[in-house]
C-alpha cells in the first residue's frame, strides 16, 4: 500500500510552507496532484512526491553541467578570438614592412 503525506507534511517534505505547497500545485504542472478526501482535506501519494524532487534534483545537475559546457565553450570561443586578432595585428604589421 502507498504511503500518503498530509499538506504540513509534504510542506515539511519539500522544505517550505502549506502556503508553497498550493503555489506549486498552480505554477507547476508537473507537481504531483493531491487526493480529494473531503472539502478541506486532501492527502499526496509519497512516491509520486518523492520522484517530482528526484527529477527536480536532475533537472538542477543538467542546468549546471549545460552552464559548464557553456562557459568553457565561451572560454573556447574567447580564445580563439583573441588569437584572430593577434594574427590580424601580426599580418597588418607584415603589411606595413
Amino acid at each position: 500500500m502507498e504511503e500518503f503525506l498530509t499538506g504540513p507534511a509534504l510542506a515539511r517534505l519539500i522544505g517550505g510552507s502549506r502556503w508553497k505547497v498550493y503555489r506549486l500545485l498552480q505554477r507547476d504542472p508537473t507537481f504531483p496532484k493531491p487526493i480529494k478526501l473531503a472539502a478541506n482535506s486532501c492527502l499526496w501519494i509519497k512516491s509520486e512526491v518523492e520522484a517530482w524532487l528526484c527529477a527536480k534534483i536532475a533537472e538542477r545537475d543538467a542546468d549546471d553541467e549545460r552552464a559548464k559546457v557553456a562557459k568553457r565553450n565561451g572560454a573556447q570561443d574567447e580564445r580563439a578570438t583573441i588569437a584572430a586578432r593577434a594574427a590580424t595585428r601580426a599580418a597588418a604589421r607584415d603589411g606595413d614592412r
